[in-house]
């Protein structure tokens, strides 16, 4: 959800551009995300993950070794640096032993943020990180099942991820149950997919799922 703002400037009125909800909401709890952060931000918005994963290294070099809790502005790096991870078939940064690693400790570190304070941003970043642990993925559509509900959904990239999800409990219920169940699942798939679209500050990256970053040269 984007908000606009009016103010005067010289005796013009002047439209605020909106910003994304999660910035939002960070703002409103004190914590402004970092100026050489805000690129990295727009960027993983906007689906440019391989911009977003230079941007975010080139502000925090370091940021494999970063837990949270350590201050607000390491924080947001690791939110931003778990949607990446979140967002693509292979996650990107190094010092890591397995892929399976680091994916866990994107989703630690965005689970204890969340544990500190759950709000619907947080919440949204912990379910598109979950859903990538087979283990955790009921719990990630519980959680955006419940932000769905209360039209709090905080990124077009949640709704991606429910639609995902419905669509592997579909297929799975489909196997059991037969066809009825999979149509119903692919009727909800579909309803993510047009929220996602709504939202999206570039609609097509709803439909591009989990993606891979180019390799560098």
């Amino acid at each position: 959800m984007r908000r606009l703002g009016l103010g005067i400037l010289g005796g013009i009125l002047v439209v605020v551009t909106a910003l994304p909800s999660h910035l939002l909401e960070a703002r409103e709890n004190g914590a402004p995300m970092p100026p050489a952060l805000v690129p990295a931000e727009r960027q993983a918005e906007a689906g440019d993950l391989k911009g977003a994963l230079d941007t975010l290294l080139a502000a925090e070099p370091r940021i494999s070794n970063v837990n949270a809790g350590t201050s607000p502005s390491k924080d947001w790096a690791l939110r931003v640096a778990a949607r990446i991870v979140a967002r693509t078939e292979k996650p990107p940064f190094e010092g890591f032993p397995s892929d399976e690693e680091q994916t866990k400790w994107a989703y630690l570190q965005v689970r204890k943020l969340k544990e500190a304070d759950p709000n619907p941003a947080l919440l949204t970043d912990f379910a598109e990180i979950a859903s990538r642990i087979p283990t955790e993925r009921a719990e990630a559509q519980k959680v955006l099942e419940d932000l769905d509900g209360r039209s709090e959904m905080a990124s077009s990239f949640g709704y991606a991820t429910l639609a995902r999800l419905r669509d592997e409990v579909g297929r799975d219920s489909a196997a059991v149950a037969g066809a009825p169940l999979r149509a119903l699942a692919a009727g909800k798939r579909q309803v993510a997919l047009t929220r996602c679209r709504k939202m999206a500050k570039t609609p097509t990256t709803c439909d591009k799922g989990i993606v891979a970053i180019p390799s560098k040269g």
